[in-house]
């Protein structure tokens, strides 16, 4: 029945999946993943025509056409029928469209896979597209766009659209919105999506991957036939392609004025097809230097210089037939006006790059990278994995469909020397983004003001003929490559952490993963005191402190980073935390570097204005995040006894740095805690335990307590939240009355079912939002519940209204699940509480946050588990109808927008966040 690729999928010797690519009758390529492991089954299916295969006089068609699929097909009628059920028992659906490409993806439990595919095959193969559906749709679509009117790189990226060459498809609108839309009678929509449908929709267009705990025959014989039914007519071949830009479109200079205070240098080449050279990626070896963070690299000459804060290298557009190769550079008020100095140091560098030659140490080091990365990667959900191949599957040959990103065994330098030689004026543009640009023009969909002008004659003498820069060199070997990679002994008591030592301010965990076997490792050190935090101005000098330490270790150890071997020190609610995570060959060494440079109080001067005024501009910044992430921030706040981002910023502008650097000594006052977990022996563990505690002695420490706020001893339950968007949100949370195991089970059953009707009755029902969701969110391990969402067009009260009807309807509604899906939804809910975790960082992080919490989850899980099927709908009914209507814990954040408020609401108001640091009650 099927065509069996012969060719073998290179795969990881540490893989225990099964692989099988084969074609159908119709055309249809398919790779298929046995995994006996698997407790969840994942399909995807993408198709090679995105938004560039948009007619011209209507964009966007492609992604209306994807929600539409959504909207009813020939076995599944219903407007919303198959997503609603498979969100509903445990599954998940969703669906993108890109430039080339659009993609749809489902993961569900294990039993319900042969369905998923059937609905998955029907959705694409005999779409219905009602009329009402459509004009939903489209609705849903205008909220979108609205959704991500002030989303800065979508503004950015509109200004590249309408500058590049307008015969080229990117030059389009690729969202689709109303005024779109609704040029065309809503029967012509329907008719412009059969056509594209039609055309684009062919099985030989289209590329399939399934991942199941089924065998690769069973898999092949019981979900494979469902997809016969897509088309199998030939798809057309491409015409020649246009080229992006057009010779007047480079050497341009184009200035953009963003929304945030943000100042950002990008420098754009245009480059071929570069996946032609995919066994030897040129462009990753000329990135590794461009955007090498160490000693001698741009960004640390920019650094010391106070230039710039970021630099980051190969980014850019890419297509089938181009590559908009970027470097991107971000400013600080004094690099604004150092640019010509900016761009000599560039082109200098990059003339350092073609003067070496590209040696062949390079692409061998980097194939060692690459090679280390392949065999000893984390796992991934079957949902991401399935996805990501589904994508593969166009654009590598068979054997090469996993390995494809990975493989580097040509090491011939010609193709890097094509590339190198691209990078110059001709081929270039240059976009300043900063709120002192100068505009003349602005674009029609995002409204972002730009202009465009030649590349300045300052400028250009620094590109074309760059002085000397001593201080820049090109990046040396990397000694921090790990060489040790077998794994050691085990001792089967060890996979839960034991404690090895405790001291008067500490303790040290350890432990050993007997589950994924690989040779890393993660260690976690905390350090706690009630000083770091003590009133608002400790906080800010905290994480000042922490953000100027944090590039100190970026500067020291980036090559490190490049070998697999990451370190990240942040600021939390009772003080810092050191992680650091992957090889374990020469990590436990690289925890000791970083302690003992902490003890002799490294120099932060040259990090501490660039951090004070990164921290004070994203603070500010903070006014013009998404309603929803706002709001979010502020329940993060109040919940856990914080600080919200405005109230911090005149703090941090008057933090000194003899104030910051007093507070890393607060380390020395501080309770600590480490988790050593991994390819580590006992005897490491105990080492690195001694060496923490002989530079971490305090013996007087006050241990600080983990609180969250009480809600039910609020007498107010509605606050709002400022933010500077014309999108009205709310974020209502309900707080669990306790943190019981039936606390924490009635919750996470309640997500289950709020989820997808609350979709249905925003969205689809009353068509109030596009960005809209309902989650279980537990605050240290307290359980509770969020529903979202984010509006153009309704107002807050409105949102908060309709909210509350949602869930009055709820508790009643919960007594027509029938017999068959109240066993479906406590089956999905055991599944979930029994689930393995996906990685080994998966496994690290809930062991630590066990630690932190001082919460034992495997045991939690065991009893959890036995209440399930005692669970009826009666109980779940009234635990509901209780959480709503006795007050027994909620709060309800909101944001105006442009709509304002047009009633009062059933609700006593807070009129101050802050206040509930004063005189609110903390659960410990």
């Amino acid at each position: 029945m099927y065509n069996l690729f012969e060719r073998p999928l290179i795969t990881s010797k540490h893989d225990h999946r099964q692989y099988r690519i084969v074609t159908s009758p119709n055309g249809l390529k398919v790779l298929l993943i046995s995994d006996v492991k698997a407790t969840r089954s994942a399909v995807a299916m993408t198709i090679a025509a995105g938004h560039f295969r948009d007619p011209e006089e209507c964009p966007g068609l492609s992604h209306l056409l994807e929600h539409c699929l959504f909207s009813g097909c020939k076995a599944y009628p219903k407007e919303n029928q198959i997503n609603q059920y498979i969100e509903s028992y445990g599954g998940h659906i969703n669906a993108w469209t890109a430039a080339e490409m659009t993609g749809f993806h489902i993961d569900c439990p294990n039993e319900d896979f042969a369905l998923c595919n059937a609905m998955l095959a029907n959705m694409l193969a005999h779409p219905l597209f009602p009329e009402q559906a459509i004009s939903n749709e489209i609705q849903a679509i205008d909220s979108e766009y609205h959704y991500k009117q002030q989303d800065e790189q979508r503004r950015i990226y509109q200004v590249d659209k309408e500058t590049c060459n307008p015969n080229h498809p990117f030059s389009q609108f690729s969202v689709g919105n109303k005024d779109v839309f609704e040029q065309y009678p809503v029967n012509q929509v329907a008719e412009m999506l059969r056509q594209y449908h039609d055309v684009w929709y062919r099985a030989d267009n289209m590329r399939l991957c399934m991942l199941s705990n089924e065998s690769l025959d069973d898999m092949e014989s019981k979900f494979l036939p469902e997809y016969h039914i897509l088309s199998n007519e030939p798809t057309c071949q491409d015409e020649a392609a246009e080229a992006l830009y057009l010779p007047q479109n480079l050497a341009q200079k184009i200035e953009i004025k963003p929304l945030k205070n943000l100042h950002l240098l990008t420098l754009s080449f245009i480059l071929p097809d570069i996946h032609q050279w995919y066994r030897n990626k040129p462009e990753t070896i000329i990135s590794q230097m461009l955007g090498h963070e160490g000693e001698g690299s741009l960004l640390d000459y920019f650094k010391h210089r106070g230039w710039a804060t970021h630099l980051a290298a190969g980014g850019g557009m890419q297509g089938k037939t181009f590559k908009d190769y970027t470097v991107s550079i971000h400013l600080t008020n004094k690099g604004l006006k150092a640019i010509p100095d900016i761009l000599n140091a560039v082109f200098y560098y990059i003339e350092l790059i073609k003067g070496e030659d590209f040696p062949k140490w390079r692409f061998k080091e980097k194939q060692q990278l690459n090679l280390l990365n392949y065999e000893f990667q984390d796992d991934v959900k079957a949902s991401d994995l399935v996805n990501h191949l589904a994508i593969q599957l166009h654009y590598y040959p068979d054997e090469h469909i996993s390995f494809g990103e990975y493989v580097l065994d040509d090491h011939s330098p010609e193709p890097a020397r094509q590339l190198i030689q691209l990078m110059k004026q001709e081929n270039m543009r240059i976009k300043l983004v900063s709120p002192t640009a100068s505009t003349e023009h602005m674009t029609k969909w995002y409204n972002t003001p730009y202009s465009l002008s030649p590349i300045p004659d300052g400028w250009v003498n620094a590109i074309q003929s760059p002085t000397p820069v001593k201080e820049l060199s090109l990046p040396s070997v990397n000694h921090y490559l790990p060489e040790h990679l077998s794994l050691l002994p085990l001792n089967p008591e060890l996979d839960s952490p034991i404690r090895i030592s405790q001291h008067l301010n500490g303790e040290s965990w350890y432990g050993q993963d007997q589950t994924f076997r690989l040779p890393k490792g993660e260690v976690f050190i905390t350090f706690a005191s009630p000083e770091f935090n003590l009133d608002i101005n400790a906080a800010a000098h905290t994480r000042l402190w922490a953000a100027a330490i944090q590039e100190h270790l970026n500067n020291e150890f980036y090559n490190a980073g490049v070998a697999g071997i990451y370190c990240h020190l942040y600021p939390h609610q009772n003080g810092v935390s050191l992680h650091t995570s992957g090889f374990a060959d020469k990590q436990l060494s690289l925890v000791k570097d970083i302690l003992e440079q902490l003890t002799q109080a490294p120099c932060i001067e040259p990090y501490f204005n660039q951090v004070k005024l990164r921290r004070v501009q994203a603070l500010k910044n903070s006014l013009l995040n998404k309603p929803v992430n706002r709001l979010f921030t502020a329940l993060n706040t109040v919940m856990q006894h914080n600080y919200m981002p405005e109230e911090l910023t005149q703090s941090v502008l008057n933090s000194s740095m003899e104030d910051v650097q007093n507070a890393g000594k607060r380390l020395f006052q501080s309770h600590w805690q480490s988790l050593i977990y991994g390819n580590w022996m006992q005897n490491e563990a105990e080492q690195l335990d001694a060496f923490i505690a002989q530079r971490f002695n305090n013996n007087g420490v006050e241990q600080c307590e983990n609180k969250i706020l009480e809600l039910r001893e609020l007498e107010s339950h509605f606050s709002f939240v400022n933010c500077q968007h014309d999108d009205s949100a709310l974020v209502h949370y309900i707080q669990a009355p306790d943190n019981s195991a039936y606390d924490i089970l009635m919750c996470m059953m309640l997500e289950h079912i709020l989820s997808p009707s609350y979709f249905d009755w925003m969205r689809t029902k009353k068509q109030l939002g596009y960005h809209l969701g309902c989650g279980y969110l537990p605050y240290r391990e307290h359980p509770g519940l969020a529903l979202y969402i984010q509006s153009p067009h309704a107002s807050a009260d409105e949102l908060y209204l309709e909210t509350q009807r949602f869930l009055s309807t709820v508790p009643s509604g919960i007594f027509r699940i029938n017999d068959s899906g109240w066993r479906k939804l406590k089956e999905n809910l055991a599944r979930i509480l029994n689930a393995h975790d996906v990685n080994l960082s998966m496994k690290c992080q809930r062991l630590w946050t066990a630690l932190e919490t001082s919460h034992q989850t495997d045991s939690d899980k065991a009893s959890l588990t036995a209440k399930v099927e005692q669970l009826t709908r009666s109980d779940i009914a009234e635990y509901l109808f209780n959480l709503i209507n006795k007050n027994m814990g909620t709060l309800s954040l909101l944001s105006v927008g442009a709509k304002g408020t047009a009633q009062d609401l059933p609700a006593r108001e807070l009129t101050n966040l802050a206040q509930f640091r004063q005189k609110e009650k903390l659960i410990q």
